[in-house]
């Protein structure tokens, strides 16, 4: 069966109907200038095109948060129905950007991590402590197969002076002192031992 054909109002050549857009306000349901016509168009008018959408977003705005608020139960019951029905394409749209958006991933986790320090600090604790065994396993394996990873990892805890590596200088002068006796106290006390004599190092130099 031929398909069916339409003139375009712009560039007024017959054209098959799936040359143009769907729009449900039209007779035939489609809009009445070609694909083409309608990329060529917003190509010649993006400055006039992004400032009218800046405009009528301004305007709807108000209107557009009164109706979400009034319906938000409905509007939670659609999104879940929505993801049970596209769950699969969802993962597999989620994965592939991902992987094609390794910077961005970053930025976000970041973001999330300050906003939630304490929920993540407290889920990692619980994690490492339910599979402490496998994850310790999993690491040492990790180390081994990476070791420029492991250089740079304890650089880092050198240069910064995190809480570990104070700690294990304290341990390391010591058969019987556990990491776990050193109170905080004493952990920021070294650490501004550690950065006066750094400091005097350098100013010698």
């Amino acid at each position: 069966m031929e398909e069916k054909k339409k003139i375009c109002s712009k560039c007024n050549i017959e054209k098959p109907l799936s040359e143009f857009n769907l729009f449900s306000r039209s007779s035939d349901g489609r809009y009445s200038s070609c694909k083409e016509c309608r990329k060529k168009y917003r190509i010649e008018n993006k400055e006039k095109i992004s400032q009218s959408r800046k405009q009528n977003y301004n305007k709807y705005l108000p209107k557009k948060q009164a109706w979400n608020e009034a319906n938000k139960e409905k509007i939670k019951l659609q999104d879940r129905e929505r993801r049970i029905k596209n769950k699969d394409k969802r993962k597999i749209q989620r994965k592939e950007w991902d992987l094609n958006n390794p910077t961005a991933i970053k930025k976000m986790n970041r973001r999330y991590y300050e906003k939630n320090k304490e929920k993540c600090i407290e889920r990692s604790k619980k994690r490492f402590n339910e599979n402490k065994n496998e994850i310790l396993a999993k690491h040492k394996i990790y180390i081994k197969q990476n070791p420029e990873i492991r250089r740079k990892a304890e650089r880092n805890l050198r240069i910064k002076l995190r809480d570990c590596y104070v700690r294990q200088i304290f341990t390391n002068n010591s058969e019987t002192l556990k990491s776990s006796d050193i109170p905080q106290s004493l952990i920021e006390a070294k650490r501004q031992q550690i950065k006066t004599q750094r400091l005097i190092n350098k100013m010698s130099n």
